[in-house]
């Protein structure tokens, strides 16, 4: 084994969620390391779908478990903002074709604000380090929905943060 095979074994994870209570996936960490937003569904036994994915909370000490909303809307691929206030994500919440959106909440929770038009099945966010700027992923109708990268300005309301 080489150095750093060796350096890999050594390594330890915390479980920080329990299969039993919750199905889970796509983590993001929130800038001060306290808190993880993931997309999942409480398990009830049921087969694992993606589609039925929320967006939760945990402390990554493990503690403090919840949904990101009480009415626990559709969610995926939650992605923390560079300040750490905000989360973003997408959702076909809202749109009766079932195309994606980004949307984007206070990691406090609130209400989720749709920051893109479902037009542009856009999917995957990530926030420029400076707030100023969304990437994501997009299968825009202009483009004969060719899947694609894209870019949007936000304006000076950085990433959904006011």
């Amino acid at each position: 084994m080489n150095s750093q095979n060796a350096a890999i074994a050594r390594q330890r994870t915390t479980p920080v969620t329990d299969r039993n209570q919750v199905l889970a996936g796509m983590p993001s960490v929130s800038a001060d390391g306290k808190w993880l937003t993931f997309a999942g569904q409480k398990n009830e036994g049921q087969t694992y779908d993606q589609t039925r994915n929320t967006i939760w909370l945990v402390q990554s000490s493990g503690s403090g478990l919840r949904p990101l909303e009480p009415a626990h809307e559709q969610g995926r691929t939650p992605e923390w903002t560079p300040r750490g206030d905000w989360i973003l994500f997408e959702s076909n919440r809202g749109d009766p074709q079932h195309r994606y959106a980004v949307f984007g909440m206070r990691g406090s929770a609130g209400a989720a604000a749709r920051l893109t038009p479902y037009e542009w099945g856009a999917n995957h966010p990530v926030c420029s380090t400076d707030g100023s700027q969304i990437a994501f992923s997009t299968t825009h109708q202009a483009d004969g929905y060719l899947t694609g990268i894209a870019v949007m300005n936000v304006h000076g309301r950085g990433c959904g943060q006011e």
